[in-house]
């Protein structure tokens, strides 16, 4: 009617309300600060699956919307009172039980407070203070515990809850955001009346802006119960903030069903996500080929193609008959001084083709090899030979007296090769060990990895079907033998009729030396660490077709994007000694943005697990477990370790 409402007086104007609440803070401030000495932990960067860390500003926000089911929203009201706490404060222990799962032990979470006075209720205006949540729940605790802890910690909060954080907190940094993970809680109670006044009251709660990674925003009403996730535009992939929605609400789940349940045993995967993390991206499995070591494929080439060089080192070859007939001699020899199948024979001599000579002569025997790098120290070669129990060692001239008081009988090559073929003995078997690979001692003493045949048998057999390099493949050998990658640069070649180009020691360290090399015998692939491909990379990679492997070490992205315009095929291969050299690899794009481990090789299996043990949920760190055809027998000599 355009008449004044007839409206009951205010009890105090706005600049009252701000007047009593200075007032307030100020007396509160002291004893704030004193709490927030105590409390004070810098809030750090967080780990959320799937997300792209984008400028700390306040911009464009997206939010992932969904409602409680009735069903659990009335499990949560029933757990929260079996615990005794509020439904606000089990819907906040559950996120922090998210960060946790997440991999952020230490996560510190913003969180809004109402600080509206009673005399403010019909003030319109925001009463709300940020403050941070510090204390954190540990996986071993059960979810009744954490939120009990929780509860007591937000009681603390509560008496400081008009006190800015800035204020009284030691060391706040200026920003725009107190942390970059939040929660707020909203209860809605029924539209207000407005008097006299007809109104209908739309509530907006998400303002299309976001200032932090992650923020949850919970809002109850008579009626129901919506969980919205808001994050800065384009920092999460659709997907991935599906994914995080559906964690939440199994973890409402499992806690609404019992909230006794240790937090590290709170189910977070969905069906579907969980058949990818443990199914679908491991269906690796392939009919093994028909031979039960390299020693058979190798042969084979013996048969087919003995005029072919086999070996190349210092300008001369070996042709694959000579090096046959020269492993044959090595056998002999070791059979005439006891070495039986399943012995283990070392080897130390210089890079040349008497050193493959030396390990296919093993095997013939029957034996596995146990390289031992002459840059090492007496001290160490002695362990390594009194823990692996050596039979004998295999050295070339320059390198066979250091062992005369080891105490295990030496035996040369070349005297060895020298010898007339005598007699002749059974191969090994798939399951026989093929060589000792003992780890660098860094963290306790060396353990020596026992690596079976069929284990190596499936190593080349995946490679060949990722790289598919036929018979005329030549690889570029550079790596020493006790580096346990060296076996896919030797076996490689001699296993699929092409030819090992062995790089003298000077040049193993010169990257024009190795250039010269992979020009003048037509090397077609290369396998080195990250430092040999720099070292590669400043002297000038040839122009000619290459196909690069990457491992060791980490592949900086900055070499990757040097590296892959330069070759035909870059990729970066990964695993540990215990899986036999390579677990998975990566073929690098033309535009390499992230330089990625990619998925298993052939037989091969590979989980992201929790501390737990729970499989990790798709872009959060975890340990990673490899299972397969490639895992070795076990540390040599260590069944405690072993299992």
């Amino acid at each position: 009617t355009g008449s004044r409402p007839d409206l009951p007086p205010l009890d105090a104007t706005y600049h009252d309300l701000v007047a009593e609440h200075q007032t307030r803070v100020e007396e509160a401030l002291p004893d704030a600060r004193r709490f927030w000495q105590r409390q004070w932990r810098e809030p750090g960067d967080v780990t959320l699956p799937g997300h792209t860390p984008v400028p700390a500003a306040v911009t464009a926000g997206v939010s992932h919307e969904f409602a409680l089911d009735p069903g659990l929203r009335a499990g949560i009201a029933r757990a929260a009172k079996r615990i005794g706490v509020s439904r606000f404060e089990l819907l906040l222990t559950a996120y922090q039980i998210l960060l946790l799962r997440y991999g952020n032990p230490d996560a510190v979470v913003a969180l809004d407070l109402g600080a509206r006075p009673a005399n403010a209720a019909d003030h319109i205006g925001v009463f709300i203070n940020e403050v941070l949540v510090t204390a954190n729940p540990v996986a071993e605790q059960p979810f009744a515990d954490a939120a009990r802890a929780l509860r007591r910690h937000l009681r603390e909060l509560y008496a400081f809850r008009e006190v800015p954080v800035p204020r009284a907190a030691p060391g706040v940094k200026p920003g725009i955001t107190l942390s970059p993970v939040s929660f707020s809680y909203r209860r809605r109670s029924e539209s207000p009346a407005f008097h006299d006044i007809d109104a209908d009251v739309d509530w907006t709660m998400f303002n299309h802006a976001r200032r932090n990674a992650l923020h949850v925003l919970v809002i109850e009403s008579a009626e129901q119960t919506t969980v919205s996730l808001e994050h800065t535009e384009g920092s999460f992939d659709p997907e991935a903030a599906r994914r995080i929605a559906g964690h939440y609400r199994r973890l409402l789940a499992a806690v609404a069903a019992d909230p006794e349940t240790p937090l590290g045993r709170l189910p977070l995967l969905g069906p579907a996500e969980r058949d990818d993390v443990l199914t679908r991206w491991n269906r690796t499995a392939v009919e093994p080929p028909g031979v039960a070591t390299a020693l058979d494929w190798f042969h084979e080439h013996v048969r087919r193609s003995g005029a072919r060089a086999a070996v190349i080192c210092d300008g001369r070859s070996t042709t694959y008959a000579a090096l046959d007939r020269h492993a044959e001699r090595i056998a002999d020899v070791l059979r005439s001084q006891g070495v039986s199948p399943g012995d283990v024979v070392a080897v130390c001599a210089a890079r040349s083709a008497a050193l493959v000579t030396a390990v296919l002569g093993i095997w013939k025997a029957g034996a596995a090899y146990l390289p031992l790098d002459h840059r090492h120290p007496d001290a160490r070669l002695g362990y390594l030979l009194t823990d692996s129990a050596a039979t004998l060692v295999l050295a070339d001239a320059t390198h066979g007296a250091r062992f005369a008081g080891a105490g295990t009988p030496t035996v040369r090559i070349d005297t060895a090769v020298g010898e007339s073929t005598r007699t002749t003995g059974g191969g090994p078997r798939g399951g026989d060990l093929a060589y000792v690979s003992y780890t660098s001692g860094s963290t306790g003493r060396p353990k020596g990895v026992a690596v079976p045949h069929s284990a190596v048998v499936n190593l080349l057999s995946a490679m060949r079907r990722l790289l598919d390099g036929g018979d005329r493949q030549v690889w570029l050998a550079v790596t020493s033998l006790g580096f346990d990658i060296s076996v896919l640069e030797l076996l490689a070649p001699l296993t699929a009729g092409g030819a090992a180009v062995v790089a003298r020691e000077a040049d193993t360290a010169d990257g024009s030396a190795l250039a010269r090399l992979i020009e003048r015998h037509g090397v077609t692939h290369v396998q080195a660490t990250p430092a040999t491909w720099q070292l590669l990379c400043d002297a000038g990679l040839p122009d000619r077709p290459l196909v690069a492997l990457c491992g060791g070490e980490t592949l900086p992205e900055p070499l990757a994007r040097a590296l892959r315009p330069r070759v035909t095929e870059l990729w970066n291969v990964y695993g540990p000694t215990e899986t036999t050299v390579w677990s998975t690899a990566w073929q690098a794009p033309r535009q390499v943005d992230a330089v990625r481990i990619g998925g298993p090789i052939s037989n091969t299996r590979c989980y992201v697990l929790d501390e737990a043990g729970n499989p990790a949920p798709v872009g959060v760190t975890g340990e990673l477990h490899i299972a397969g055809a490639g895992l070795a027998h076990g540390y040599l000599g260590r069944a405690g370790l072993t299992a």
